[in-house]
């Protein structure tokens, strides 16, 4: 699989929909094959032959395709919904959209939607990522000695504007009572034997870019606090839903400086691997800073 090709599949587990028949459209053309076969029995051949191709056509080929390949079916959304119609999942029937296809093009919407990576596939090539983005930190802190291993701390991003990143791309999907998010913000800390470096970037997995990148220098004993908290916060997801009880992790300096990252909330959802690098972090900076503060 090329680079381009796996891009293309990571977008294809966000955006390729739960497909379903349309079963309306069937047995409208089977109502009109059934009345064009009633008709030819009464000697009425024309208007008989008439109702049994409009029925056939009916029944195999509407609803039409619609022009984007990707747009859900508007009136499968709930009333009360406020998910966006981007959101295909496993789960499509109970609490998300799905896209019905006619009898000719519902097989080929199956494969589609077959052959979206896995979870794990998901994760793997997130990790991947995450691997190679830590390694070039070095780069953008100026940093040719460290003095342990780098720690991230990873952040699903879920707003209406994330900085460099297209909105449509701005992405998650509903997996085993959790989302799995295509855009985070992305914290890595660099140890050196004088400062910790932080390197701060927003990640979008289907453009493979970093954007809204920022690097800082914290003195080891200006370093007043590492924490995980939970509280109430002003962000609004892309759902229009407010998080009302994000988990936080936070470093702070005595300066007043700080870097923040929204690791979840009941209404983010994100995964427990998500979660749980958060709290590894915690514990290893934690760590790390005892040592250098000694």
């Amino acid at each position: 699989m090329t680079e381009e090709q796996k891009r293309e599949a990571m977008k294809e587990f966000f955006v390729a929909p739960f497909p379903e028949l349309a079963i309306r459209s069937i047995v409208i053309g089977g109502i009109l094959i059934l009345l064009g076969l009633v008709a030819m029995a009464n000697q009425t051949v024309g208007a008989g032959l008439t109702a049994l191709v409009i029925g056939s056509l009916w029944a195999a080929f509407l609803p039409l395709p619609s022009k984007d390949a990707d747009e859900f079916d508007k009136r499968k959304q709930p009333a009360k919904s406020s998910l966006p119609l981007n959101e295909a999942d496993e789960a499509a029937k109970r609490n998300h959209p799905t896209k019905q296809f006619s009898l000719v093009s519902f097989a080929k919407a199956q494969r589609r939607y077959a052959a979206r990576p896995s979870q794990a596939e998901m994760l793997k090539w997130l990790d991947e990522d995450i691997q190679r983005i830590v390694n070039e930190t070095l780069k953008h802190l100026n940093i040719t000695e460290t003095t342990g291993d780098a720690i991230y701390v990873l952040g699903p991003s879920y707003f209406d504007e994330v900085e460099g990143i297209d909105n449509a791309l701005v992405l998650r999907k509903y997996v085993s009572n959790h989302y799995f998010y295509s855009t985070y913000r992305i914290t890595v800390f660099q140890f050196t034997a004088k400062f910790l470096g932080a390197y701060q970037a927003s990640y979008n997995m289907i453009r493979n870019v970093c954007t809204a990148e920022q690097t800082d220098e914290f003195f080891y004993k200006d370093i007043v606090a590492v924490q995980t908290r939970t509280d109430a916060t002003s962000y609004m997801l892309k759902t229009g839903v407010k998080l009302e009880r994000a988990k936080t992790f936070t470093l702070s300096a005595s300066s007043g400086q700080a870097i923040s990252v929204i690791l979840n909330d009941p209404t983010i959802k994100a995964g427990p691997e998500i979660e749980t690098i958060g709290d590894k972090a915690v514990n290893n900076i934690r760590a790390m800073l005892r040592q250098y503060k000694e």
